[in-house]
This record gives C-alpha cells, sequence and structure tokens, in this order.
C-alpha cells in the first residue's frame, strides 16, 4: 500500500494512512532489547522509500504514526534507519510542518480576533494541538516548532475566550503546554510562557481554579528564578492571576482558598523569599507583592515585611489606570478585613490618597474599590481609625457619591456614610 501512495494519489490516500495506523500497533520498536526482523527492515526501506518521495503539500500527520514509538533505544534499529535516510526524512517533515504554521501565522495576522476564532474552529486549533502532542512526545525535530507553534496559539486564543474549555480539556492543550514547560530550560520558554499567560488572561475563574488544581503555579514558579527577565515577568504575572482567583466568592474574614496548599508546599516562602531579593525588578516586584497579599487576604503580614509590602502596593493606586488601582484597592480591602494591617495600609498619610481616589469621579472602578477599602477598614478597625476616616475624607465626597448614576458605587457610598455616623 505504501509502494501504492509514494505520488499522494487521492483514491490511495485514506488507505495509505489506514496503513499507517496499522503499523504503529504493530510495530515493537520501544523495545531496546528487540531484534529487527527481515520483514520489518523491508517495510523501514519500503516506508522511508515513500515518505522521501511523497510531496511536501501531501504530508500528514498520520503518516508519521509508525514512528511515534521509537525511541531510538535499539541500536539495531537506530543504525539501520539512519543508513537508510531518516534524518533526511525528519528534515523534510520539519521543513513541512515549519511552511505549514508560518502560512498559518501569516494568514491569522492578517484576520480579526472574530476571523481567527471561525478558523481555529474548522480544525486549525486541532492542528496545532497536534503539533504540541508530537512535541510533547519528543518526536525527532519537533522541538524546533515550538515557538512558531505558540505563537500560532496565541494568536488563535487572544481575545477569544470562548476557546479556553477546549485548551482546558484532560490531556489538551494546557496540560501538555505545562508539562513542556516543566521539562524545558528557561531560557527556551518565551514563546511557551507567553502562550500560557495568554490563556489565563482569557480564563473565567473557574477555568483559573481548575489550573492551580492541575499544579500549573508549581511548575510555573520554577521558574521565577531565571536570568532572563521576560520570562520572569510572564510566569510572576500567571501566578498572580491564578492566585486571584482563589479570593473569588470568598466570604469577608475568610482566607484565599489556596492559602493552606501554597503554605504547606512551600510556594509562599519561595514568593517571600523573592520580595525581599534585591535583584528583582520593579514589575516582577508588584506582581510578587500582590500574590503575597491576596495569600494574607484577613491575616496579618508578617511584621517585618508587612509596611514594605504594602507600601508598594499603594504605589500602584498612584496614576490613570482605573483599572490597576481597582485591583490593588480590592487587594488592599482584603489585607483590611484583618486589623493588624491597618497601621501599614494607613501609614504615610494613605488616606489622603484614598481621598483623591473618590475625587476622580471618571475612574469609576476605583471609586468603588476605594469605597470599599474604607468600609473594610472601618468594619475591622478600632474607634481610632474610624475617627482617622471622618478627619481625613470629606464627608461632602462620599455624598455626592451616593447619588451617582452608577448604582453599585452609590450603594457602597450610602453604606459607608451610615458607618460613620457617630
Amino acid at each position: 500500500m505504501l509502494q501504492r501512495g509514494k505520488d499522494g494519489n487521492a483514491e490511495t490516500e485514506y488507505a495509505v494512512i489506514k496503513a499507517c495506523e496499522a503499523a504503529s500497533y504493530i510495530l515493537r520498536w520501544h523495545k531496546s532489547d528487540q531484534f529487527i526482523s527481515l520483514e520489518e527492515k523491508e517495510f523501514i526501506d519500503t516506508y522511508i522509500l515513500f515518505l522521501s518521495a511523497l510531496p511536501l503539500i501531501k504530508f500528514k500527520y498520520q503518516h508519521l504514526l509508525p514512528m511515534l514509538h521509537f525511541k531510538a533505544l535499539n541500536q539495531d534499529l537506530n543504525s539501520y534507519i539512519i543508513q537508510k535516510g531518516i534524518i533526511r526524512v525528519i528534515n523534510k517533515v520539519i521543513e513541512n510542518v515549519m511552511k505549514r504554521i508560518a502560512s498559518l501565522i501569516q494568514d491569522l495576522i492578517s484576520k480579526s480576533v472574530e476571523q481567527r476564532a471561525v478558523i481555529a474552529e474548522l480544525g486549525v486549533l486541532d492542528e496545532a494541538q497536534q503539533y504540541l502532542q508530537r512535541i510533547r512526545s519528543s518526536e525527532d525535530g519537533m522541538s524546533g516548532v515550538i515557538d512558531p507553534v505558540c505563537e500560532l496559539m496565541s494568536l488563535i486564543f487572544e481575545g477569544n475566550p470562548q476557546l479556553i474549555p477546549i485548551a482546558m480539556q484532560e490531556n489538551g492543550i494546557v496540560d501538555l503546554l505545562v508539562a513542556n514547560i516543566y521539562g524545558s530550560l528557561t531560557e527556551s520558554l518565551h514563546n511557551q510562557i507567553e502562550l500560557l499567560l495568554t490563556i489565563v488572561n482569557e480564563s473565567l475563574d473557574d477555568s483559573l481554579q481548575e489550573m492551580f488544581r492541575r499544579g500549573v503555579i508549581r511548575v510555573v514558579i520554577n521558574h521565577l528564578d531565571s536570568e532572563y527577565q521576560n520570562p520572569q515577568l510572564k510566569a510572576s504575572e500567571i501566578i498572580m492571576l491564578i492566585v486571584q482567583s482563589g479570593s473569588v466568592d470568598v466570604k469577608v474574614g475568610e482566607q484565599n482558598r489556596y492559602r493552606n496548599e501554597i503554605q504547606k508546599d512551600g510556594t509562599l516562602q519561595i514568593l517571600m523569599d523573592f520580595f525581599i531579593d534585591d535583584k528583582i525588578i520593579r514589575a516582577i516586584k508588584v506582581n510578587i507583592v500582590q500574590t503575597i497579599s491576596l495569600l494574607f487576604k484577613a491575616l496579618p503580614l508578617p511584621s517585618e515585611y508587612g509596611y514594605e509590602i504594602v507600601k508598594v502596593l499603594k504605589m500602584q493606586i498612584i496614576g490613570i489606570d482605573d483599572n490597576k488601582s481597582s485591583i490593588t484597592l480590592s487587594i488592599l480591602c482584603g489585607l483590611a478585613e484583618c486589623e493588624a494591617n491597618h497601621a501599614y495600609i494607613l501609614s504615610d498619610g494613605f488616606i489622603k490618597e484614598i481621598e483623591q481616589c473618590l475625587k476622580n469621579k471618571e475612574r469609576k472602578k476605583t471609586c468603588c474599590e476605594a469605597l470599599h477599602l474604607l468600609i473594610a477598614l472601618i468594619k475591622n478597625g478600632s474607634s481610632q481609625t474610624k475617627e482617622i476616616i471622618q478627619k481625613g475624607i470629606q464627608i461632602t465626597l462620599i455624598q455626592q457619591h451616593s447619588f451617582s448614576r452608577n448604582k453599585k458605587i452609590a450603594k457602597v457610598a450610602k453604606e459607608l456614610i451610615e458607618l460613620l455616623k457617630d
């Protein structure tokens, strides 16, 4: 059948693929002590001739199935297939894969996010996953295509959260990617970490929580000590976003749902060690500080680091980025659930910075979270804390927010007014 299919004729294509699938089950090339029979050598001769003659455009993944169980442990087989020209065939296959991926990337770049999703669902995402599976199975030469494969997938997933459930399937894209990251050197991880971050950014909280259960943080944290800043930064962001999902739907006064496990497995101590490392650049340190603070929701920060941790957090509120400021204020709300952290939060006249957040009414997320922070401080604090807020925040400003057209802001402001009454 392989002899008849060398020209890639459509009439024999299906039969050839089935022949390759059958061969993958029959051959026992994974055994190091298995002697290669005469019949197997004849098959190898025909198989390599078939792969050598098959036009690049006709190459399919199934054509390589007979090679999947070959682990290069069998010296008899190893010598024979090299002698017969397998290296030349592998180079041809990789050339074909690279050309195909480059073509797909070029096509997707010119498309809108919505068009990319349609193309992905027509089979391109499945094709990309097959490439990832071949890389993971250590198919000869395929490790060289990991970067373009990751770039291809990043283009597909960015802006398309509806595709994340596909990535999250068991033994699917996320599992394959994380397994590959676990076994890779950090310097070669740029595009793999970038793809994982893209998937994390597009994921809903239930998917992020599932990533935690699958051990994504334990794998990624190993690359925080890289000498290369880019994978360091991406890894720290991935960890922060996953840990953030552990505070979702957690009641006031309760801990982050990952806290105990992260403390037991040593991850929290690793994060603390990175926080005090002066060589860590600011952007990475901010992500680490946010992660630590999320893990200390409703708990006292370590006394030796509490002031510095909160100081880094508070600096993120300054600026015009509504999303960044609101996230930071939300994290501070979690810390404010423990009275022991109030001195750190209110230090350096921070009450005036909160007031500035309330004055900028265009930053609605920031306004809302600033009001939540004041409520948390009053509910969990002393009479002295309440007095600091009463003196530091103009009641008129809060009253203005109580009449906001944003119903959420108005509701929170009214609650704060009631709490501020003597």
